[in-house]
């Protein structure tokens, strides 16, 4: 009876256990987690329309394939050709939280009802960021149609009336008898309305405006010397139309001073223990020459050099050999025209001239290479990764004097303003930073100096930043800069451009300029650029560097400018890759471009490499071996050069620097193996972007948290040993040995060693 009792009771509990399993999964509590199927995030439809004075539209994003589990996705809007605030309501990047098994949800779009005839116009909803394992369904973007419902107005009498119009700035007879820039304005109304107006000097049109003040903005330089006679043709929207009366201004300014050629150093004799160095002004100085320039040695100047033409340096050894810099600095501001330098090395009485300025590394190549940088400065060591303080960076960078920057720790410093390099003469070497390097993020650097060498360091601004989201890069090079390099860094994530330049005789070589961060709040709407070039910029090399998942500008050189730009590779582009355009009135420019590459990726929109401006009043572009790289999934651009042939020269428009041209079919290759910070120990970042151009993927993105946020540097230490003769120079190459060291650590970071 036990034995029955017991095996009742077993059965009981089999029973029991069979009916709860049953239940339980029915309830899904054990089914198989291949059915429990999160699905997909997709809008309904991939077009849709809306009129104009509806108000709003309506848009319907379905969770397809499977709504297990709470999950969300984002939305943003993007315009097309219509343009946010004027025509819809803008609508950053939004997170949408859908329920479990919640299947879909409305979102809405404000539309604005203008009284302006237009054609229709188009935006976009973009999804993006799914989470709890959802993806993005086939329609991951929406473009909507505004339809126009305004109607032009109707005149049963065709107006007659022209415009009036007048000059209002300058004042007639106004004499200019210094350079600046000159605004040319007028004011102009009609009974239907002023379309444009136009503003000649003479029979020469200079600009074409359509809002008020009517103007164009006039350069002038004693090359303008002379008198000028201004006039302004305005036209109503029925195509009368009238000229002003004429304004004479007269230009007379004094010609610049100007030096083409370094001093001649001639000799050297030793007195009472006294180096004297000699030297002499090369034939084409031009100009008074007490007037023009003064001469600095080793960065000294005592007021005399200039009229002796002679220095003397004392206390020194005579058993080391020395090296002096004899440089001339203009006293004025002459374009295309920087300090000039040479240089000779002295042992005792015996001495060596130099051919010519030394370059600043024995690879570099391009404007402004022949810089000393920090050579024979101080050596500052950097200790730690605080922002501030003894032993930081900042404290390093803006030390006063010559100087060279090593680092004696690895790591990422994470700054908490913005850092400015003002103090001249200075050598920023990465290279010296145990593995894996240095890493700057949350600010951005600013330059505003001369002389100045930056190499083997990673730059990653990021959107943690404290300030400004809308102008926030990686570097700025502003207008006061000169004679500088910047060599194999690694720049990331700007809100606005990861680099923006202003300053002359600079070069920007073999570097990695990526993932400008397309949704950060700019006012222009997603951004994501890589390299804006500003008007006014004289001699800027763009060599061998990588431009990878820009919305656009990789490069933008704007007016007013002369460029070399050579064996770089743009990858990944939204727009236009490259850019050689004015978004101002005409201006002039001129661009060596050669050896260039272009690859189309998953983000490329405009089939279009290089695009030169249709505004430029006499640009000169010399253009050669421009290649698109047919290896691409995604195709082959349908305009590799947009180039009109006014604007084509055969011969350069202006004196390149001294460079060794890479065919455009090694291009790849090179920027594979040698772009970015440390090409033989790359970061993270920087093999996944490579990866990314040789397999043809990855995207633009909002934020570093889209691919992962910043590498992980590890804090390592050793401490960097300069030698015990670090200023000389024991080979009598012209480098010293700490600079002979660097070489070495930057050969063996770069691959070469």
């Amino acid at each position: 009876m036990e034995k029955t009792m017991y095996t009742n009771i077993g059965h009981y509990f089999k029973h029991l256990t069979c009916t709860l399993i049953v239940v339980l999964g029915l309830m899904g509590i054990f089914a198989p987690v291949s059915q429990a199927a999160t699905g997909a995030f997709a809008f309904s439809t991939a077009t849709s329309s809306v009129d104009e004075g509806a108000g709003k539209v309506n848009i319907t994003i379905n969770r397809v394939g499977g709504s297990t589990g709470a999950a969300s996705v984002s939305f943003r809007t993007n315009q097309i050709t219509a343009v946010a605030g004027s025509d819809f309501v803008n609508i950053p990047l939004t997170t949408l939280n859908f329920a479990h098994k919640e299947r879909q949800k409305v979102v809405s779009v404000n539309i604005i009802n203008d009284t302006v005839v237009e054609p229709d116009e188009t935006f976009e909803i973009l999804l993006s960021n799914p989470t709890y394992g959802t993806t993005l369904g086939k329609i991951s973007s929406s473009v909507i149609t505004i339809k126009d419902n305004d109607i032009a107005p109707v005149s049963s009498t065709a107006d007659t009336t022209a415009p009036t119009v007048s000059l209002t700035s300058p004042a007639t007879s106004t004499t200019f008898t210094s350079a600046q820039t000159v605004t040319i304005a007028a004011a102009a109304s009609d009974n239907i309305g002023v379309s444009k107006v136009e503003l000649y000097e003479g029979t020469t049109l200079k600009g074409t405006d359509t809002t008020a003040p009517y103007s164009f903005a006039w350069t002038i330089s004693s090359a303008n010397n002379g008198n000028h006679s201004f006039t302004a043709k305005a036209y109503d929207t029925a195509g009368n139309s009238k000229v002003s009366s004429a304004t004479a201004v007269t230009v007379n300014i004094p010609a610049a001073t100007a030096v083409y050629e370094a001093p001649v150093l001639k000799s050297v004799s030793v007195s009472n223990g006294n180096y004297q160095l000699a030297w002499s002004l090369p034939t084409t100085t031009y100009g008074d020459p007490a007037g023009g320039y003064d001469i600095f040695v080793d960065g000294v100047d005592d007021n005399l050099h200039h009229t002796t033409l002679s220095a003397v340096k004392s206390g020194l050894p005579l058993d080391v050999e020395h090296c002096f810099v004899v440089e001339a600095r203009w006293t004025q501001a002459i374009p295309s025209v920087f300090p000039k330098s040479n240089q000779i090395c002295v042992k005792g009485t015996q001495s060596t001239v130099t051919s010519g300025p030394l370059k600043v590394f024995p690879s570099a190549e391009g404007y402004g290479t022949e810089t000393r940088a920090g050579r024979g400065g101080k050596i500052i060591h950097v200790t730690n990764l605080n922002d501030s303080g003894t032993g930081s960076f900042r404290a390093a960078v803006e030390t006063a004097g010559p100087r060279i920057v090593v680092f004696d720790v690895s790591g990422t410093i994470e700054l908490r303003s913005n850092i400015t390099i003002k103090e001249p003469y200075i050598t920023i070497a990465g290279q010296t930073a145990p593995f894996p390097g240095i890493q700057l993020r949350n600010q951005q650097v600013n330059i505003q100096t001369h002389d100045l060498l930056m190499q083997h360091i990673a730059i990653r601004t990021g959107d943690t930043y404290v300030g400004d989201a809308a102008t926030m890069h990686a570097m700025v090079v502003l207008s006061s800069s000169y004679n500088c390099v910047f060599d194999h860094v690694s720049f990331y994530w700007g809100t606005d451009e990861c680099i923006g330049s202003y300053g002359d005789n600079l070069t920007f070589s073999n570097n990695i300029i990526a993932e400008g961060l397309d949704n950060a709040g700019h006012p222009d709407g997603p951004h994501s650029a890589g390299m804006l070039i500003m008007s006014g910029s004289d001699r800027v090399s763009i060599v061998r560097n990588l431009f990878a998942h820009h919305n656009h500008r990789s490069p933008w050189v704007k007016e007013n400018t002369t460029v070399f730009h050579a064996n770089n590779y743009a990858y990944n582009s939204r727009g236009t890759f490259f850019n050689f355009t004015t978004d101002r009135d005409p201006y002039t420019g001129a661009l060596i471009t050669a050896g260039n590459v272009y690859g189309k990726g998953p983000s490329t929109d405009i089939y279009q490499g290089l695009s030169v401006s249709s505004n430029f009043v006499s640009a000169k572009v010399f253009e050669s071996d421009s290649l698109v790289d047919a290896a691409s999934p995604y195709g082959i651009l349908s305009k590799v050069v947009n180039i009109a042939d006014k604007y084509r020269t055969s011969t350069h428009p202006f004196a390149p620097p001294t460079y060794s041209m890479i065919p455009a079919s090694q291009v790849k290759s090179y920027i594979v193996a040698n772009a970015g910070s440390r090409p033989a120990m790359r970061d993270a970042a920087d093999k996944r972007v490579i990866g990314n151009l040789i397999n043809f993927t990855g995207r633009l993105i909002d934020s570093p948290v889209d691919v992962g946020g910043w590498p992980f540097y590890s804090m390592t230490s050793k401490v960097f040993d300069a030698g015990t003769d670090p200023h000389g120079d024991n080979n009598g190459n012209g480098y010293t040995n700490v600079e002979e060291i660097l070489h070495q650590m930057a050969a063996v970071v770069e691959g070469r060693n």
